[in-house]
């Protein structure tokens, strides 16, 4: 498993605030689930921005963003 960091911001009226969720999770996809679920759990309108990888021997993230190019909202 490894850390991943989604960055995501509330809506258009709410664009200039950044907002960071961290997931344990094996790849970029599943932790984009993981996002997606609480999105709908928690009913909350967001635009996601970016998805990172952390590097624990490179000590920096990493960008996995590739990944939001397919909609894996529908899989939710």
């Amino acid at each position: 498993m490894e850390e991943y960091r989604i960055k995501y911001n509330i809506g258009k009226e709410h664009a200039e605030i950044d907002n960071y969720h961290y997931y344990m999770a094996n790849d970029p996809i599943q932790a984009l689930i993981y996002h997606y679920k609480s999105i709908k759990k928690n009913k909350i309108d967001m635009q996601t921005l970016s998805v990172e990888r952390y590097c624990k021997y490179a000590k920096r993230w990493i960008d996995e963003s590739q990944v939001l190019q397919k909609d894996y909202a529908k899989n939710v």
